[in-house]
């Protein structure tokens, strides 16, 4: 599914490029990825509605990650169990920890870096120091490390949102 993601990263840039110089208005997807088990097979009444699907937790988690990525602006957006197993892929940011309906623990997320708006390596590991700080309790020191990569990556969103998320919690 990871190399499915890759692939889909590389094919969409070829495809923006293609419609930028068409003078055609590209579209974004994105994808919410998490692995674990399903219940997959025919769901519905016979001679009604009946139709091949996946059910499950695992279903569910992948889906709210796909809305979720919509909320930190990126295309791509795994669970932890999806990045243990595909760590070898490609290299991933760590955006966040998030709690979602119906569960107890946080999930750990991650933005797969793939297609033309991966981060660098030295980018991902000032976001990385950054987030470190951040759940520290270091705001300041936080912030100054976003600000500086905001100035690099002004159209990261997840960078803007924990500068916002900064000024917040040193205000506050």
């Amino acid at each position: 599914a990871m190399g499915c993601v890759v692939a889909m990263a590389v094919r969409m840039d070829e495809l923006r490029a293609k419609w930028e110089s068409d003078g055609e208005e590209p579209f974004a997807i994105r994808c919410g990825l998490h692995s674990g088990e399903v219940v997959a097979g025919n769901v519905g009444l016979a001679g009604k509605k009946m139709e091949y699907t996946v059910i499950g937790d695992t279903v569910n988690l992948a889906s709210r990650l796909e809305g979720t990525a919509k909320y930190y602006g990126i295309t791509y957006l795994v669970g932890e169990a999806t990045y243990s197993s595909a760590r070898d892929i490609c290299r991933y940011r760590e955006l966040d920890k998030i709690r979602v309906v119906g569960k107890q623990l946080p999930v750990t997320i991650y933005e797969p870096q793939v297609g033309a708006g991966a981060l660098s390596g030295s980018e991902l590991e000032r976001f990385d120091s950054a987030l470190q700080l951040y759940r520290m309790r270091r705001w300041d020191e936080a912030r100054s490390i976003f600000q500086k990569l905001a100035i690099a990556l002004p159209q990261d969103k997840p960078t803007q949102l924990y500068i916002e998320r900064c000024d917040y919690f040193i205000e506050h």
